[in-house]
C-alpha cells in the first residue's frame, strides 16, 4: 500500500512538473513570435533552452541562439549559446565536448568582461574536469571561480564553490582541507538560511567522517 501511495504521489508530481514545463514553453514560444529584436529572440531562446527536458530540444534552441547571434555579431548571445551547448554535452556524459563548448563560451564572456558569467563558467569547467577524473585541473578552475565570486559578493554561489572544492579535496583524501571548505560553506548557508544547502553541507561532512571511519 505504501509503495502504491508513493508511486501515485510521484506520478502526480511528475505530471504537474511536465504540465508546468509545457506551459512555460508555450508562453516563451508565444513571446518569441512577437519579439521585436534579434537580441530579444536570443534571450527568449536561452530561457527555452534551459527548461527543456530533452537534449534534442535544448540543442535545437541553443543552435538557433547561435545562428541569430552570429548573424548580428551578438557576442554575448554566442557566449550564452556555447555555454548551454556545453551544459547539454555535460549532461549527456560527453565531458570533453562540454569543455570545447565551455572554452568557446569563455572567450566571448571574457571579451564582454562579464565577471559573474566567467566565474560561473569556471565552475562549470571545473565540474567537467572533475567528471573526467582530472582533479588538479578541476581544483584550479574551482579556485578561480571562488576568487571571482568572493570579489563579487555572490554568497550563495560562494557556498557552492566552497562545497565543490571540498569534494575535490575529499577525492584526494585530504580530509582536513575538505572539512575546512565544507565548514566554510555550511557557515554561509546557515547565514543565508539556505535549508537545501545546509542539508547538502551536512551530508558532505558526514561522508568525510564515514570515509575516516568516524
Amino acid at each position: 500500500m505504501k509503495k502504491l501511495i508513493a508511486f501515485l504521489l510521484f506520478s502526480f508530481s511528475f505530471s504537474a512538473f511536465i504540465s508546468a514545463q509545457q506551459s512555460m514553453t508555450d508562453s516563451l514560444l508565444g513571446a518569441l513570435k512577437t519579439a521585436g529584436t534579434d537580441t530579444q529572440k536570443v534571450t527568449i531562446l536561452y530561457d527555452l533552452c534551459k527548461i527543456q527536458s530533452t537534449a534534442e530540444l535544448g540543442k535545437k534552441y541553443a543552435d538557433e541562439m547561435l545562428s541569430i547571434s552570429n548573424k548580428i555579431n551578438y557576442k554575448k548571445g554566442m557566449g550564452l549559446a556555447y555555454n548551454r551547448l556545453g551544459a547539454i554535452s555535460r549532461n549527456q556524459g560527453d565531458f570533453k565536448e562540454a569543455l570545447t563548448f565551455y572554452f568557446k563560451s569563455l572567450d566571448f564572456l571574457a571579451a564582454q568582461k562579464d565577471s559573474f558569467g566567467i566565474a560561473k563558467l569556471n565552475n562549470n569547467i571545473g565540474e567537467s574536469y572533475r567528471l573526467l577524473g582530472d582533479y588538479p585541473t578541476a581544483l584550479s578552475y574551482y579556485l578561480k571561480s571562488l576568487g571571482m565570486l568572493e570579489k563579487l559578493d555572490k554568497q550563495k554561489f560562494v557556498a557552492t564553490s566552497l562545497n565543490n572544492i571540498a569534494i575535490i579535496y575529499r577525492y584526494q583524501k585530504n580530509y582536513e582541507k575538505a572539512l575546512q571548505y565544507n565548514m566554510r560553506s555550511l557557515a554561509i548557508r546557515k547565514k543565508l538560511k539556505d535549508l537545501d544547502g545546509i542539508a547538502d553541507s551536512y551530508d558532505n561532512i558526514g561522508i568525510i567522517y564515514f570515509e575516516q571511519k568516524k
